[in-house]
């Protein structure tokens, strides 16, 4: 049409936005949120904020999602280890040409693993040495292992050590011994049993007796 001026639409010439990776920590089976606005640069701060598009994607072991500039974080329970969350955002001018991706590194801690190779001999008089193999930490130090007589039904705790004298034990019966874990998350779930027999301080003797013979006493 005569007189039309026409009008050629460009990007904007000012820079992307600019992302840098989030890094939370967070315990099995809880989530977190993340303000990815605290990780991004805002070219067009001047116009508008930014704004997450669509919905973030995951790897294995939790799930997020994303309201308004936060993505909440939801680690699967039993995991541990780390996944990444990736998300897209937008800046004022709403043009897909110029949307980023930011990430999220999510580290699981969990509750230790069992220990394992649970054995247990019977060290005198009523006393019992039980020695195991301590499990994986899962992401936060092991802080205690607590070792129960499943017979008698109590415990006694025994620090960072693998091994651990439970004196206090019902002499002339058979004990049955488990050991656990415990970290910041949590306990662990208990190792395999060791049973073993409490040793019987025999009595003293009574007074003895002197009787004369041939040749002999």
């Amino acid at each position: 049409v005569e007189g039309d001026v026409p009008i050629v639409v460009v990007s904007s010439s000012r820079p992307l936005i600019q992302t840098s990776e989030a890094q939370v920590t967070l315990d099995a089976g809880k989530s977190t949120s993340v303000n990815v606005t605290q990780y991004a640069t805002n070219p067009f701060s001047d116009q508008g904020d930014l704004k997450l598009v669509g919905q973030p994607q995951v790897s294995a072991g939790g799930s997020a999602s994303a309201s308004g500039t936060s993505v909440s974080v939801q680690a699967d329970s039993g995991f541990n280890g780390s996944f990444t969350v990736t998300y897209r955002l937008a800046d004022a001018t709403n043009d897909p040409s110029r949307e980023v991706q930011g990430t999220i590194l999510a580290t699981v801690r969990d509750k230790p693993g069992a220990p394992t190779n649970a054995s247990v001999v019977s060290n005198g008089p009523g006393t019992a040495q039980v020695s195991w193999t301590p499990g994986p930490a899962n992401g936060t130090p092991i802080t205690n292992f607590t070792v129960t007589d499943q017979t008698q039904g109590d415990s006694t705790q025994c620090g960072q050590v693998a091994t651990c004298l439970f004196s206090g034990r019902k002499n002339g019966i058979e004990h049955t011994f488990t050991v656990t874990a415990t970290n910041e998350v949590g306990e662990s779930d208990s190792s395999n049993s060791a049973t073993t027999m409490i040793d019987i301080e025999p009595e003293t003797p009574g007074a003895p007796t002197l009787t004369p013979g041939d040749g002999q006493v």
